[in-house]
């Protein structure tokens, strides 16, 4: 026999009751919230540095991917010198030019990809990262904690002065900090400025390419969509020549590490009104092909330097 269920209608004499239970209910479930809800004693201020130990160290999680993998840390293979790079044509491009290969042990795999080839007969480095300054700085962190040395940053930044259009180089020099990672490194009071002589070897290098380069601050926001014309006209006005994602917490992390740490970037649109993207027109790209070769220039000079 065919089973058939049906809806019974609630009648009105315990439709009360029965509401009346389920608030009843609800709200001792809310009361049972509110009392295990322990009230946070204290604001979190993210404006101030806070000297302390931290629980989780680079070099904790470093150990324990080499233990995992039954080697020594200096075993992992991670260069000395670290390029850093945002985008996949820069990496693919760098890759080429230093006929590297995946580092076998990267703890990352493919979501950060991470090759080793040679410049100046010397191992380098070459690292897809993040965008953004948090993943960036966590990933440099590790790489400092399995012997990196330095860091030549490369990548694209948007221009904040109408005479330095798409293509143009920019060497950031030092970086205002408007990004929310540098200030658990150091009080914002604190400079972030590249470091003098492995600038200056980038800066020869792209001489020698010739490569006509502006030297100056950049700007580093963590919300690129909040790039808001009344802050551009400021930060134009005080000479701050183009606005990235990473600068200046890398900087700041390098004096805090006292690893040397100094960025290359190339305007791919101008902070105009309108706004003028240039991401894929021409002069952007042989701009990029001309300074990819000019990195693996610094990075086999960073490393001769780094041999004296």
């Amino acid at each position: 026999m065919e089973k058939h269920t049906r809806r019974t209608k609630l009648r009105p004499a315990t439709r009360g009751p029965l509401l009346f239970s389920c608030c009843l209910a609800n709200a001792v479930g809310v009361l049972r919230l509110v009392r295990h809800n322990r009230p946070v004693p204290e604001k979190l201020d993210g404006a101030r540095f806070d000297e302390g130990d931290p629980i989780i160290t680079p070099d904790s999680v470093v150990g324990y991917t080499a233990a995992r993998a039954q080697l020594a840390v200096a075993e992992l293979g991670v260069a000395p010198v670290v390029i850093a790079v945002w985008g996949q044509r820069l990496f693919d491009g760098l890759s080429a030019r230093l006929a590297a290969a995946p580092l076998r042990h990267w703890w990352y795999g493919q979501r950060t990809p991470h090759v080793v080839g040679i410049a100046g007969k010397q191992p380098v480095s070459l690292v897809l990262l993040p965008v953004g300054a948090p993943g960036t700085v966590m990933i440099m962190e590790e790489l400092i904690a399995a012997g990196a040395k330095a860091f030549l940053g490369m990548g694209l930044a948007g221009s904040l002065q109408h005479d330095l259009g798409p293509g143009a180089a920019v060497l950031a020099q030092a970086a205002v900090r408007d990004e929310g990672t540098s200030g658990h490194y150091a009080d914002l009071a604190e400079d972030a400025c590249a470091e003098n002589t492995l600038s200056a070897i980038v800066g020869a290098a792209l001489a020698h390419a010739g490569i006509a380069t502006a030297a100056g601050r950049v700007w580093t926001t963590d919300a690129p969509y909040r790039e808001l014309s009344q802050t551009v006209a400021r930060l134009r006005k005080a000479g701050v020549l183009a606005v990235d994602m990473e600068t200046s917490a890398m900087y700041v992390l390098g004096a805090h590490r006292e690893i040397a740490v100094a960025n290359l970037l190339l305007i791919s649109d101008v902070l105009s009104d309108p706004w003028l993207p240039a991401f894929h027109d021409e002069c952007l790209a042989e701009a990029l092909e001309t300074a990819q070769d000019a990195m693996v220039q610094a990075a086999s000079n960073a490393l001769n330097h780094g041999r004296r």
